[in-house]
């Protein structure tokens, strides 16, 4: 049946070109041979098309074959003429197991009716090929799993595959059937090779159910009974077609018959047998993993009530057995966990106290000499001894409990292997035993057999094979021991005690490509910045006072370097920088003091230049990071000719590491943080420095690697900071707040789980006061605007997605008043930033203003500079007119100078006749006027170049005010309706010449009336008026820009349409968890919420059926949760939207609530 998908689909390019030459192909073997998964995460609905090839392929070559159909032509009639395709069958199928094996969505497939018909192929490799194809199908991967409950003329055909042909009581076991020596099951053989099947006919001519009760009264049994088949030269459908004719068998017993024939042919030779065993437990795992009724399974245990032992003996016959049979058997066993009925007799056989411990035996020695083959090659986890001898030293004595446990099965491998245990495990049985282990760990029963078995040392070396065709099975060895850690004290335990932690950050520091060991290159940064800054305050001391004077200032700041560090760092517990934190949090003491001269050399630096009450945010340089490369699969040629054509693309991060990241974090986090873990212990110093690299890497560079990493690492970073808030120092100092900060201020990624992160990760920084301020500084709210508005993300908001953002935004707004009104406001800018899409004109006045400003500013400062007023001012460059516009250094500069004039005139002054009092206090009056007359050129330069604004050019003397405000007051000020980047520009210079001409003011009005000592005083107070001032500029909130908006979407309204019901219905999903708090609601309300919310009903580009859709029903229910406390208001808007919508003034006696 051919697949249909219900939307359409982009489909990459370079799998497009590959289908394109497949299907132009004459012979499908030809262009398939040597396909290879050489891409990166798959999607079925990607290779469509392809497999729609294949269906039209087997409907033309394969559906309409009566052999295959079992249904055999009269004698005499014409055989098919032509050749059944084997080399093309043999490529789809392997095709197919490729595919389905690497993909999700792979419920979409649908050839079930023709891979039934292929079981009935004489081929024994088609029939193989087709079994593994639903494996494939079947099978559990990371990325994608599947129930499916069979198909009815597949599960008929794989039942019949699965009955045995006898036990260990006639000698027939699967393993005596496995083995080379033969030499007892040739006295077997007989019985082997002899057909006998049985069935019954009604008395009308039909066939009745073999074993129905009643059936021997109405029907007739008839008995089939062939001795020495194999030595008849008819093929199987020869011998098949002439039973049916001589017994007329019924369709429904023709292939359970070829089955039996099969069988008694094949026993006679060694691979014919060992074709028969895999077939059969093959199709065993796929009948166990299709969820078929368990009255459909008792047949297969009736007969063969030994079975499962009969399994643990094929598992464990080592010698001349082939490993891929012993792995199926091991699969057989794993699949049976998942029923109950069957799990407690799996969990006993496979336990150490039966069958000499086969699963502690099996396991240490597959997982030792997997890990030994990688050592072999050089494929394995290092750690830099000499950097880090902690590491090196965990890492020994992890690998002591490992060896130990192996020491004790040493015996039985010895005599199983016949060679001292020199086995060489393939990755394919070492994924059948974690497959086994996966299962066990998911019950209690299977808890204590992998306990007793000592899993955890086994696998703890897998952790150190870096193989990267392995990657798959280190991650399901991270995802078993996440499990066990989790649902076991004891298991949890033991993985602390054998340095687990340690082995996880390591294995995670390698896949992220984070050095492990970084030279201590922040000391000598920091001891030069501090150098630097010590020699520009000894400069400017050396200006202005003598050789005692500037060391007093030198020790002011040093202290204030200190307190700045203090600051930086410092949280509700307070503390120093330069100390370790308390003994229950060793990561964060390995952090604070691994980044200490850093953060202090940073820190005084910050102080050596204004000494802000709160540190500034100082960028650090991003974490490099280089993951280890993946090398690839070796192509097949038309793979190769169709990237040639299109090249595939470049992945800094493959899909495969990703996955095995994201375990690795998660056990991390259960293992160390986790409320429910008993035994969880923190990572050491070290190992914390090493774990909070990988986070900061993480969302440093997110497009790399991902949203569900991104989220992850937020989710850690969260976890750490409610379970221990005090360890915010070590965090900061390791960069992460401002990294994540910065990763969402640039745009978070379109993932449901990414999106879902932010506001939990809020609420876990403003925990601190430090990440609070940060968080409230950095607007970070306004990140849900375009989350709500933007069309990439509505993939992401699927499912209950906005009623959770809107629940943690809630949370965040109860925790964290502060962020109330600023967070409100960005909920209104998504609500007005909607109505911008939808068309509502005064929005769309509003954006065209903003937009017109942008096109000035562009138009003045030219097209690579959109922030002029900024970038100029810094660089001195010219303007329009061709004067030089000062930097804001030399504004300062300026001042400072004017200050010094005027505190040396005062001091004259202070002790001089008054004709000389009168002259000093004329040049100070002189060097006022001066500076205020530089500084308001300045900014009216500023003003001139960065856009057409409105600049009040009077600049006012200094000299009347009581406390400097006088001269704050003559300042020039530019206000305009910019764009955020120039109006935080501008409102920096106002407050820098505010500050400049009150510090001036300030000093000639001390030294005017109180003396020198009044006028030594002044500057510090006119410091603390600067940084207030400049603290108030860049905290003011600045109006959302909806010109982005309105450029993307001034002339799509027929796309509009779509866009918008998707967009209202998220918004008002995440409005009615938000405004169930009262005080939400009020501040919504306060900030003409309602007048928003009654506009989306009615944008003109909104479709006329959005009132009768599903998208609208949030929107009522909006309505509906504010009308209890806002009743009389909301009715009044009401009333007032349906009046101008019907053209009619509002009535006159409206009545508002007041808030």
């Amino acid at each position: 049946m051919k697949i249909r998908l219900k939307k359409p689909l982009d489909v990459p390019a370079h799998i497009q070109a590959l289908i394109d030459r497949v299907v132009a192909s004459d012979s499908l073997a030809d262009a398939l041979d040597g396909f290879a998964w050489v891409y990166d995460k798959g999607d079925f609905s990607h290779w469509v098309a392809l497999f729609n090839h294949f269906e039209d392929f087997f409907e033309k070559h394969v559906k309409s074959r009566g052999e295959l159909l079992l249904e055999f032509p009269a004698e005499g009639a014409p055989q098919e003429a032509e050749p059944f395709p084997v080399a093309d069958c043999l490529a789809i199928l392997r095709t197919t197991s490729v595919l389905l094996e690497n993909t999700m969505n792979k419920h979409l497939y649908q050839s079930y009716d023709h891979l039934a018909n292929l079981l009935a192929s004489p081929h024994p490799e088609l029939v193989t090929a087709t079994l593994q194809a639903l494996l494939s199908f079947l099978k559990k991967t990371h990325h994608a799993s599947i129930r499916w409950h069979g198909y009815r003329e597949v599960n008929s055909r794989l039942i019949a595959l699965c009955l045995g042909w006898g036990g260990k009581e006639e000698g027939l076991e699967l393993a005596a059937c496995s083995r080379e020596d033969d030499s007892t099951l040739q006295q077997k053989l007989l019985k082997a090779t002899t057909l006998h099947y049985e069935f019954f006919r009604d008395a009308d001519g039909g066939a009745g159910a073999e074993g129905a009760e009643g059936g021997r009264d109405a029907s007739r049994v008839v008995s089939i009974h062939v001795p020495n088949l194999h030595k008849l030269q008819e093929s199987d459908l020869e011998l098949l077609r002439q039973l049916v004719a001589r017994f007329d068998v019924p369709p429904q017993h023709r292939f359970p018959l070829l089955a039996k024939i099969r069988v008694a042919q094949g026993f006679a030779s060694l691979e014919s047998r060992r074709q028969l065993v895999r077939v059969r437990l093959m199709a065993f795992c796929v009948v166990f993993q299709s969820n078929l009724p368990t009255e459909e399974l008792q047949p297969l245990f009736q007969a063969e009530p030994e079975l499962v032992g009969d399994l643990v003996t094929l598992v464990q016959a080592d010698k001349g057995v082939p490993q891929d049979l012993r792995a199926f058997a091991v699969r057989a066993l794993a699949v049976q966990m998942s029923d109950r009925a069957r799990a407690a007799t799996i969990v006993a056989a496979v336990s150490s106290r039966a069958n000499g411990g086969v699963l502690s035996m099996l396991l240490h020695q597959a997982i030792a000499s997997m890990v030994d083959q990688a050592k072999a090659v050089g494929d394995v986890v290092k750690i830099d001894t000499a950097a880090a001898p902690e590491a090196a030293a965990a890492a020994a004595s992890a690998s002591q409990p490992s060896a130990a446990a192996g020491a004790s099965t040493a015996p039985a491998a010895a005599s199983g292997s016949g060679g001292g245990g020199a086995t060489l495990y393939t990755s394919d049985f070492v994924d059948a035993m974690l497959m086994l282990v996966s299962a066990l760990v998911a019950s209690s029963q299977g808890c204590s057999a992998l306990a007793d078995a000592g899993v955890i040392g086994a696998l703890l070396p897998m952790l150190r094979n870096a193989s990267p065709q392995h990657l798959g099975i280190v991650a399901t060895t991270v995802k078993i021991l996440e499990a066990f850690i989790d649902y076991s004290q004891p298991a949890s335990t033991m993985f602390r005690d054998l340095n687990g932690l340690h082995e996880m950050i390591a294995r995670l520091t390698h896949e992220a490509g984070v050095p492990s060991y970084v030279p201590p290159q922040e000391d000598e940064e920091g001891a030069d910045a501090e150098a630097a800054a010590d020699a520009a305050a000894a400069a400017a001391d050396a200006s202005a006072a003598d050789d005692d004077a500037a060391g007093a200032t030198g020790a002011a700041g040093a202290a204030g370097a200190e307190g700045a560090a203090g600051a930086a760092g410092d949280d509700a517990g307070g503390g120093s920088a330069g100390t370790s934190m308390e003994t229950d949090t060793p990561g964060a003491g390995a952090a604070a003091a691994g980044s200490t001269d850093a953060a202090a050399g940073e820190a005084g630096a910050d102080a050596a230049d204004a000494a802000p009450a709160t540190a500034e945010l100082v960028p650090q340089p991003c974490i490099e990071f280089s993951p280890p490369p993946l090398p690839l699969p070796p192509m097949s040629r038309m793979q190769a000719e169709a990237a040639a054509v299109t090249p595939l693309p470049d992945v800094l991060v493959p899909y495969q590491r990703k996955v095995l990241m994201k375990f690795l974090l998660r056990a991390i986090a259960i293992s160390s943080y986790a409320p429910s873990s008993g035994a969880s212990i923190r990572p050491r110093d070290s190992d914390a420095v090493l774990l909070y690299r990988c986070l900061r890497a993480m969302f440093e560079r997110a497009d790399a690697f991902g949203g569900s990493l991104f989220a992850l690492a937020a989710s850690v970073v969260t976890d750490l900071l409610h379970h221990e808030p005090t360890i915010y120092r070590a965090l900061d100092a390791a960069g992460l707040p401002q990294a994540f900060i910065d990763a969402v201020k640039d745009g978070v990624l379109p993932y449901g789980e990414a999106v879902v992160s932010v506001a939990n990760t809020m609420v876990a920084l403003c925990l601190n006061q430090s990440g609070m301020e940060r968080v409230v500084k950095c607007r970070l709210m306004d990140c849900f605007v375009p989350i709500f508005t933007a069309k990439k993300y509505h993939k992401a908001l699927g499912g209950e997605t906005p009623a959770i953002i809107g629940a943690g935004i809630e949370e965040l707004f109860r925790f964290v008043p502060q962020l109330r009104s600023d967070g409100i406001e960005a909920i209104v800018d998504i609500l007005r930033t909607i109505c911008v899409v939808g068309g509502d004109e005064s929005q769309l006045e509003r954006a065209r203003s903003q937009q017109a400003t942008r096109d000035a500013k562009h138009q003045a400062g030219g097209a690579n500079a959109p922030d002029a007023a900024a970038p100029a001012a810094a660089a001195g460059a010219p303007n329009g007119t061709g004067a030089a516009l000062p930097t804001l250094s030399e504004l300062c500069a300026t001042a400072r100078a004017a200050t010094a004039a005027a505190a040396a005139a005062a001091e004259a002054a202070a002790g001089s006749t008054s004709d000389a009092a009168a002259s000093a206090a004329s040049a100070a009056a002189a060097a006022e006027a001066a500076a205020t007359e530089a500084v308001a050129a300045a900014a009216a330069a500023v003003a001139a170049d960065a856009m057409d604004t409105d600049s009040s050019g009077a600049a006012g003397a200094a000299a009347g005010g009581d406390d400097g405000d006088g001269a704050a007051a003559g300042t020039p000020t530019m206000e305009a309706d910019s764009g955020p980047g120039a109006a935080s520009a501008i409102a920096r210079l106002n407050a820098d010449a505010a500050a400049a001409l009150a510090e001036v003011g300030a000093v000639f009005q001390a030294g005017a009336t109180g003396g020198p000592a009044a006028a030594a005083a002044a500057p510090a107070a006119a410091a603390g008026a600067t940084a207030a001032a400049a603290d108030a500029a860049d905290t003011a909130r600045e109006p959302y820009d909806l010109s982005h908006a309105y450029a993307e979407w001034s002339g799509g309204s027929v796309e509009a349409q779509a866009y918008l019901a998707e967009s209202i219905n998220h918004t008002t999903r995440m409005l009615e968890s938000l405004l169930s708090n009262t005080e939400n609601s009020n501040a919504f309300v306060q900030k003409d919420g309602i007048d928003l919310l009654l506009r989306l009903h009615s944008l003109p580009r909104l479709s006329y059926t959005f009132a009768f859709s599903s998208a609208s029903h949030p929107l009522l229910a909006v309505f509906r949760g504010l009308a209890p406390q806002h009743a009389q208001l909301l009715s009044g808007a009401a009333r007032d939207v349906l009046a101008t919508q019907a053209g009619l003034q509002p009535p006159p006696d409206t009545i508002f609530l007041s808030y």
